[in-house]
């Protein structure tokens, strides 16, 4: 359990293929009961690496992959207060590392791979949009 944080969901699902069935959710529920295991602890570490370079839609995909509750995964968001101008902010750091220093022909030419680029990574088209509209208005 001290390699890598996982949910209790994740645990029985590891336990279940390793040939654990019937006991699976026993294990986790003693092991949550004991503190090796704590879905809203993990399921914030996770957050918290991934939030650098991926919107809040492909990281609530993620963590609901990696068998997560929604309700842990709602207080995650509400505790990393994820908000529209915070996903800009992202959306923007990983423009100008992938797009900066392009002049705006470049840009308007590049407009369809920059909207994928953002869409691929989780934002939302309105945000992915937003993005791309600070972006050329910055290199003129």
């Amino acid at each position: 359990m001290s390699r890598y944080s996982c949910s209790k969901q994740g645990l029985i699902d590891y336990l279940e293929r390793k040939g654990c069935g019937e006991f699976a959710t026993q294990i986790a529920c003693e092991f949550e009961k004991a503190g090796y295991i704590n879905d809203l602890k993990s399921a914030e570490a996770c957050t918290n690496s991934l939030s650098g370079r991926y919107g809040w839609r492909e990281i609530e995909r993620r963590l609901l992959q990696k068998g997560y509750p929604r309700d842990v995964i709602e207080k995650v968001k509400e505790s990393f207060e994820l908000t529209e101008e915070t996903e800009l902010e992202t959306a923007l750091r990983l423009l100008e590392r992938r797009f900066g220093g392009r002049n705006k022909d470049e840009l308007k030419n590049d407009k369809d791979r920059i909207y994928r680029f953002l869409l691929r990574r989780g934002f939302s088209f309105e945000l992915a949009r937003k993005a791309y509209e600070k972006l050329s208005e910055s290199s003129e």
